[in-house]
């Protein structure tokens, strides 16, 4: 078990929300609703392991500020949108900042990324990662973009 004390109440009421909001998401792409057992199994094991995201490591927190980087969340190893299922083998626990800023990419494609990221900025891969998930850092490639096109 990690250090961090927090509360069965807690943790299912986490497991709640997030179980609610995929419903949401999978009733709109008209994929067939997880299972709540799964996102319960799946959150309890992270937890009992450590409770760090699985991309990146870090340590997850409950109670966090915004942009809540380190909020626990349960992504799709292959979105649902690119036909990922609710399966549970689909479910993985990460930060809320990797699991934005990871969007439709597939599993291997964002872990390729980290390992890029944290090989070209290891100095900074949680500043970079803040950024990316503010979309900071998308205007400042976009502006970018635009200053090298422009004459």
């Amino acid at each position: 078990m990690n250090g961090q004390i927090i509360s069965d109440n807690d943790l299912h009421n986490l497991v709640k929300t997030r179980w609610k909001n995929t419903v949401k998401r999978s009733f709109n792409l008209g994929v067939t609703g997880p299972n709540y057992k799964d996102y319960e199994d799946v959150l309890l094991e992270n937890y009992k392991n450590g409770f760090t995201c699985g991309y990146c490591l870090r340590k997850l927190e409950l109670n966090t500020s915004y942009p809540y980087v380190a909020a626990p969340s349960i992504d799709h190893k292959t979105p649902l949108s690119a036909g990922g299922t609710n399966a549970k083998e689909n479910l993985f626990v990460c930060c809320n900042c990797c699991n934005i800023v990871k969007g439709t990419m597939s599993f291997l494609g964002f872990c390729k990324l980290l390992g890029a990221l944290r090989l070209y900025c290891p100095d900074d891969f949680d500043g970079l990662m803040k950024e990316m998930l503010l979309g900071h850092l998308a205007n400042k490639l976009k502006r970018l973009d635009n200053e090298v096109k422009s004459p």
